[in-house]
């Protein structure tokens, strides 16, 4: 996909929900831009460990849809 067309598309994918952070409102475009280019989508299914207690993280992880148990 040409590069412009994947910022547009990224964009109109995580837009919203970045918006939705604190963190991340009112951010210029430039910057969420540069933050839907580096989003990696993951779906997961019931009773998959996301990440397990004690791990070292080196992501963060934002829920769109659905729920999370944290056990």
């Amino acid at each position: 996909m040409p590069p412009p067309m994947r910022r547009t598309f990224t964009k109109h994918l995580y837009a919203e929900a970045l918006n939705n952070v604190p963190l991340f409102r009112n951010l210029s475009d430039q910057v969420l831009n540069a933050l839907g280019a580096t989003v990696k989508p993951m779906i997961a299914v019931r009773n998959q460990t996301v990440i397990a207690e004690g791990t070292v993280g080196s992501e963060m992880y934002m829920i769109i849809a659905g729920e999370l148990e944290i056990k």
